[in-house]
Formats: structure tokens, C-alpha cells, sequence
């Protein structure tokens, strides 16, 4: 989902924590979520175990692996009251939102339920932007629109029996209209993939006829193999259209079928049995006054700022440090927002303060090693890049699986100019791997390959970024890169994404 900005200003935040000071906010930690609330200890157990279902669930449904995760890479669920407090930080209409990134992928939902029917529930736009966590997580393949959509919206409407199973493929109400209203967009280039001038009825039939293909060819059993098949062809760089007539055969009787298909009376259903279904441990505890003082620094940081709300955010922490001078934790918030404002040269010493407070923490340090990154980039001059690089790696050696040190180590040697050496390369691919939802990191790793001359590997990288219609801006001139990779230009390649890269720092 795209990145949005709300009116909330800091005096709006502190209204939320002043409830939240009665209530008291609580962590919740399990194998795949980090979760903030100010539900009650058993409420939100109850509510991780929710979660660890549904995750759990999708994982069985789609037989995908569960390998173990840090800190570092589980997903930070930010449980606010209600929708108003999601759109002061989003805008107007959304019902919460999800931010996938190297630093940390955060999730903003509500424990809201939904005013009546054909309504967004919170809950289906978080297993919605969830499922799209998960397939870029389990199989980072280049999804055309309407299969990363398509599919998103079978798993979004997910039922929690009382046995404890999970139902999936349950008609979503918010989508009925549509279905009936959306049968004229083409198939044909639906199936094509990465469009360029897509019409906003297209744009919209990636969603709801999206559902209808995903749902039909997962319960027909004519056509079981057939999508694997068609992914397969765009993954050895068909066109999708031919990967789709390779797949499916005559698409016009594909499309027939599914008028067919939604005419029916009863569709389909699919129930994980409790059986299939275990959740880890959950560790429930309150948070410290710091911490809870601090996460309303968090809850803004992590939505995304620009530089004058986040030195008006800093203002604030600097408060909250002055009623906990010696906390890491208050100190560590201090020094992100610091960093968020660019006001390097003040997040180092505060940055270096947390750090040694708490020698053992990973966010300390990594906002310590920002800090001194971004000084260095601003300042080449007076740049320190060994020293840099031993904040990097201190951050590193406490934690190998966190992306952000990987990313920050390769970037170190971008920055100085100077070629990086294999380890930094091996460390960037390796957060690739760990962090394959995050874009910085994604074309930084297809730069990368494709001045090692590596282009086939940069064009299965670069593919995820020219099927991802979200950014308009950005989607044709990635279909344009992309064009310049399948020709072998390299050069032209690597000169059009550095263009892109400048265009993105000069914004921010």
C-alpha cells in the first residue's frame, strides 16, 4: 500500500498517549510479530494468536516455509483505537496501512470492526497487506498485479472458526459490486502483467477480477498446475501473454469460464483444520514509562516524515529525554528522529549516548551507525569511513540477520566512491534475501549486478519493481529499465537508475 501523510501533529500524538497513559500500552512478541497495543495482557495474547493463526494458516494453504526470525525482520504491528487515528497518520479513508522496509516493516491497524456490510474491515486490509508480506517473504517472484492482488484478497477475507481452523476464499463483500461492474476490463492484459497506461477500471479489475481468477483456478480442478505454469513463463521471461496462453490455452474460453464461474450460486471454500494449526509461545509484558513515553515517537517516525515534522517530533523527544536523561531507550528515540531531520551531527553523540547505555541493543547502535553515515555522506571531507564502518559492524556482529547493517555497510563504499569489496556485495545480496520487499535495497542489489555484468540475475531482481504498478510515477519508467536490461544495456540501465536515485534524494 502506498505511503501516505495525515495531519496528525505532535500535539495530536500526545492526546492518543494521554489515553494511552491511563490504559497502558503493552508488547507482545511471537515467532512473526512485534506487537504494541493497549489491549488488556489477555486481550492481547488472545489477539497475537490471532495473528500466528492466520499466518499459520496461509503458510499451510500455500505450503510455504516458516524458517525463524529476529527482531530484525518480524513484522511491528502499531494497534491503534480506532480508524480516526489510523487517518490522522495516513489520510482520509484508510482503514490502515503497511510499510514494508529494511529497518523494520510496520503494520498500522485498529481493533475497529467494520459498520456494516460491503465495508473495509481492519482486519481485511491488514491480512490483505499481510499476504503481500508473506508472498514476497516465501517466493520473491515477479507477481503480475493481478495475482499479487488477486490473491491477497482470497487470503484478506480469511474466517476464524471457533474450533480453531482458518477458512480462506470467502466472496469479499467490498468487491461484489465490482465484480459484476468490471467485466468488460480485458484479460488479455490483465494476464499481460506490467501495463503501461492502465485505466483506472483496469487498475481496479486487478483487484476484484483478480479474486475471481485466483479463486477459480485454485478450486477448479481442470486447470490445477495451470498458474504455477504461467508464473514459471514469466519467471523465464515470457511476455506475460504468451506465458498466459502457454499456461491457460484460448483465453477467450478463460474468460467465458469465469463469467461462468460467478454465476454460480455457492463458491467454493477452503478450511486449514486447527489440527494444521500450531502457534508459538507469546511474551506479553507492559511497557517501561520510557518505552511507553517513546512510542508515540515511533508510531510517527515509522509512518514516514519529512525533515520539518521530524525536527518538530525531535523537540519533543528531547522532552521525554530530559524526564529520562539516562534511558537508552528515550535516548535511541531522540537519535531516530535526530536522524529523521537530518541533524546528523546532534544524533551521533545522542546515538553514542543509548549505545553505551545498552551495549546490547541493535536499534542503539544501528541509529548510531545511521547517524554517522549520513554525517559522512554530507560531509566527504571530514568523513570517518572506518569509523563509520565499525558502527556498522558493531550493529552487525549483534544481530548477522538484520538487513539495515548489510544495506549500510555496501552503501558506506557507494558513498565514499570507491568500489565495494565482495564482502559488501555478499552482504547486500544476502539482504536481499531477508529483506525482498524493500525497494532500496532491491535497486541497489540490481545496480550492483548489473555493473558486475550480471544481467540475467539483475533482470529476475529488477522484475518485482516493473510488475509493481503502486507508484505511478515510477511504474513505466521501471518498464522502460527493465526494457534496458532484457536489450543487455547495462550501461544505459545503471545511468537511468543513478538518474533515479538522485531524483529520490533530492526529495527527500
Amino acid at each position: 500500500m502506498p505511503r501516505f501523510w495525515g495531519s496528525l501533529t505532535f500535539a495530536g500524538l500526545l492526546a492518543v498517549q494521554g489515553a494511552a497513559a491511563q490504559a497502558g500500552w503493552s508488547e507482545a512478541k511471537s515467532d512473526h510479530f512485534i506487537i504494541y497495543s493497549e489491549q488488556k495482557a489477555t486481550e492481547l495474547s488472545a489477539y497475537a494468536s490471532h495473528l500466528e493463526r492466520y499466518d499459520e494458516a496461509v503458510r499451510v494453504a500455500r505450503r510455504m516455509e516458516d524458517p525463524p526470525l529476529g527482531d530484525a525482520t518480524k513484522l511491528t504491528v502499531f494497534v491503534l483505537k480506532g480508524q480516526e487515528d489510523i487517518q490522522d497518520l495516513a489520510g482520509p479513508g484508510v482503514a490502515g496501512f503497511y510499510i514494508p522496509s529494511a529497518s523494520g516493516s510496520v503494520a498500522y491497524v485498529s481493533t475497529e470492526k467494520s459498520s456494516g456490510k460491503g465495508d473495509l474491515a481492519p482486519q481485511t486490509v491488514f491480512m490483505h497487506e499481510y499476504m503481500h508480506h508473506l508472498m514476497l517473504m516465501g517466493q520473491p517472484a515477479p507477481y503480475p498485479m493481478w495475482m499479487s492482488e488477486g490473491y491477497a484478497e482470497f487470503f484478506a477475507t480469511a474466517r476464524f472458526e471457533p474450533d480453531g481452523g482458518v477458512t480462506f476464499g470467502i466472496a469479499p463483500d467490498h468487491r461484489g459490486r465490482l465484480l459484476q461492474l468490471l467485466k468488460s476490463a480485458s484479460l488479455r492484459r490483465m494476464l499481460a502483467g506490467a501495463q503501461r497506461d492502465m485505466t483506472a477500471e483496469e487498475y481496479l479489475a486487478n483487484y476484484s477480477r483478480g479474486w475471481l481468477l485466483a479463486h477459480y483456478l485454485a478450486f477448479e480442478p481442470s486447470r490445477r498446475g495451470q498458474v504455477t505454469r504461467y508464473l514459471q513463463g514469466i519467471e523465464a521471461g515470457k511476455d506475460g501473454v504468451v506465458a498466459a496462453q502457454d499456461a491457460f490455452g484460448d483465453l477467450k474460453k478463460l474468460d467465458r469460464d469465469l463469467d461462468a464461474y460467478l454465476a454460480r450460486k455457492i463458491l467454493p471454500v477452503q478450511t486449514i483444520p486447527a489440527s494444521s494449526i500450531s502457534v508459538g509461545q507469546i511474551q506479553v509484558r507492559p511497557l517501561t514509562p520510557p518505552e511507553e513515553a517513546t512510542l508515540k515517537i515511533w508510531i510517527k517516525l515509522k509512518a514516514g516524515l519529512n525533515k520539518g515534522q521530524a525536527r518538530f517530533l525531535a523537540g519533543g523527544a528531547k522532552n521525554i529525554v530530559a524526564k529520562y536523561p539516562n534511558d537508552p531507550e528515550a535516548l535511541t528515540a531522540l537519535a531516530a528522529a535526530q536522524v529523521a531531520a537530518k541533524h546528523f551531527a546532534e544524533a551521533i553523540p545522542t546515538a553514542t549516548l543509548a549505545a553505551n547505555a545498552a551495549p546490547r541493543s541493535i536499534k542503539a547502535l544501528t541509529y548510531k551507525a545511521r547517524a554517522m553515515l549520513g554525517y559522512a555522506k554530507e560531509n566527504p571531507a571530514q568523513a570517518d569511513w572506518a569509523g563509520v564502518r565499525k558502527a556498522i559492524a558493531a550493529a552487525n556482529r549483534l544481530d548477522p540477520d538484520a538487513p539495515e547493517p548489510l544495506l549500510m555497510f555496501y552503501e558506506s563504499f557507494a558513498a565514499q566512491k570507491a568500489r565495494p569489496p565482495a564482502n559488501a556485495v555478499m552482504g547486500l545480496l544476502y539482504a536481499l534475501e531477508l529483506a525482498p520487499y524493500d525497494s532500496q535495497v532491491r535497486y541497489a542489489a540490481v545496480r550492483e549486478l548489473l555493473a558486475e555484468n550480471r544481467l540475467r540475475e539483475a533482470k529476475s531482481a529488477f522484475r518485482q519493481l516493473a510488475y509493481n504498478p503502486h507508484d505511478s510515477k515510477e511504474h513505466d519508467r521501471n518498464l522502460d529499465i527493465m526494457d534496458k536490461i532484457s536489450a543487455g544495456d547495462a550501461a544505459a540501465a545503471i545511468a537511468m537508475l543513478d538518474e533515479d536515485q538522485r531524483k529520490r534524494e533530492k526529495r527527500e
